[in-house]
């Protein structure tokens, strides 16, 4: 099964915690998993092994370029689920 977990925030905290936690349960279990995260954060220096890091900048609810390249992603990845 491939995955795509995404989390935008630029900090640390409990969600991505959690985000970290459910990447590695998928890994384990034999899932492929791409993980949009922002570059140079807390989240993206922690990602396990084996997760496929996927940068993105995220400036924003509307932008496009971000929106852009997550639909270039899916369309090229397929995530069963997002």
């Amino acid at each position: 099964m491939r995955l795509c977990l995404i989390n935008s925030a630029s900090g640390w905290g409990g969600a991505e915690r959690m985000f970290l936690e459910l990447a590695a349960g998928f890994l384990a279990a034999g899932a492929e998993v791409d993980f949009v995260t922002r570059p140079d954060t807390p989240m993206a220096r922690r990602l396990p092994a084996g997760a496929r890091p996927q940068a993105l900048r995220f400036r924003g609810d509307l932008d496009l370029v971000t929106a852009a390249r997550l639909h270039r992603l899916f369309r090229a990845r397929r995530p069963a689920a997002v």
